[in-house]
């Protein structure tokens, strides 16, 4: 039986050397961790979802203490050992600087401190790594520049304030930011005492302007063309492959080979983490779609454990912009999918269970129906058909224009 928690190593602390041996834990493991050589019982840890974080342990007394010192994306390395140095010396001298910041974020948390403990909470609570790091990426760049500052200084002018600047990057920048900070402050006041009323609560969001828009059928066999004659193989597998499927395309681009089965694919961590896995039916073209990835993996990628591997950070592909085709975005597929499975005549609740929506708490029916596989998988073929019989007239279609301006005129082919 696999052990939850990998064996940790010992090596020399770099950045490279960081990067190089930090892997992320796979299988039943649920933690990789590493110690550095220099420092006893200062470490780097990772879970399966979430960014890797630096620890130290050390003792006070005859108590063994853990504390987490920061984010490996948040921190650089020379600052997480001093701090790592500086809490061991603490302790040396009887300090529990632990407690000590127990009680002290009783009397006044800082913004920075209440962030790490609401992704703490986040993990336990399996939050998705996209989740995770949508937040991360806010934080960067426009709530860390306040994270010295205390939770009960922070008003209601002061978060205006902040609001009314971040919308200099986008309505929907700012306002992601500000349930971002509302998301942490409500936390910290489950689980501090003292704190006034979130300030959050007084600030009127902008107006977010965005189309919803999808592949009309009359586009789609142009679509399909101009993807056909993509050069990257495996993005030539994954464009269609998000049209036929419906998912969203952080939960397509990092599906592993182990998670795909004969007549599923299993996805452990959607958007809204580990309670809302699912299973995904193989119609007969994601099968197809499926056959060639492979054949593009072992051609580019044979070590990698992902359908669609890249030379990125996370090892599989993460952004899908096309030069040749910038009209459409992997969101417009999954709208295109969501049009299908209507027109094709699924009943509504079918349709949300194919795109793993969240079921309205209100609607009590759709928390009685539960359909079995064998239905599902009839219904993803049905969608995957209706689908195929749009894209059908691909074969000497048209591409589109340098522009991306699709043309209006379908060639058949014989």
């Amino acid at each position: 039986m696999t052990a939850p928690y990998e064996a940790p190593r010992r090596i020399k602390f770099t950045n490279a050397n960081i990067a190089k041996h930090l892997t992320a834990p796979t299988g039943k493991v649920k933690q990789t961790s590493l110690y550095d050589t220099e420092i006893p019982g200062f470490g780097v840890y990772r879970n399966a979802t979430g960014p890797a974080r630096y620890f130290v342990h050390f003792r006070v007394g005859t108590r063994q203490r853990k504390k987490m010192i920061g984010l490996v994306t948040e921190m650089s390395l020379s600052d997480a050992r001093a701090e790592a140095g500086a809490l061991k010396v603490a302790a040396r001298q009887g300090r529990d600087v632990i407690q000590e910041r127990k009680e002290e974020l009783q009397r006044g948390i800082t913004l920075s401190e209440a962030y790490l403990a609401f992704l703490d909470a986040l993990e336990r609570k399996g939050g998705s790594p996209r989740t995770v790091k949508g937040y991360s990426q806010n934080w960067r760049t426009r709530l860390s520049k306040h994270s010295s500052t205390p939770l009960g200084d922070i008003s209601k002018a002061d978060i205006r304030a902040w609001h009314k600047k971040w919308g200099e990057c986008g309505p929907t920048a700012a306002n992601q930011s500000l349930r971002l900070f509302r998301a942490i402050y409500n936390h910290a006041i489950r689980t501090s005492d003292g704190l006034p009323p979130n300030p959050s609560n007084a600030v009127d969001q902008f107006r977010e302007r965005g189309e919803r828009k999808w592949l009309e059928w009359e586009a789609l066999p142009a679509w399909m063309a101009d993807v056909e004659r993509l050069e990257n193989p495996i993005r030539r597998a994954l464009w269609p492959f998000l049209l036929y499927s419906g998912l969203r395309r952080s939960d397509a681009a990092s599906i592993r080979w182990d998670e795909v089965g004969e007549t599923s694919i299993h996805r452990p961590s959607p958007k809204g983490g580990r309670l809302r896995a699912f299973d995904l039916p193989l119609s007969s073209k994601l099968s197809e779609i499926l056959e060639d990835a492979r054949e593009a993996h072992t051609l580019l990628f044979p070590m990698s454990p992902y359908v669609f591997p890249a030379n990125s950070a996370y090892g599989h592909v993460e952004t899908l912009k096309e030069k040749t085709i910038p009209h459409v975005s992997p969101h417009m597929l999954r709208r295109t999918f969501a049009t299908a499975c209507v027109e094709a005549g699924l009943d509504p609740y079918t349709t949300k269970r194919l795109l793993n929506h969240t079921v309205a708490r209100g609607d009590v029916t759709a928390l009685y129906v539960r359909q079995s596989g064998d239905f599902l998988a009839k219904e993803m073929q049905r969608v995957s058909t209706f689908i195929s019989d749009k894209v059908l007239p691909v074969s000497g279609t048209q591409p589109s224009d340098k522009h991306g301006n699709v043309s209006s005129k379908i060639i058949v082919g014989s």
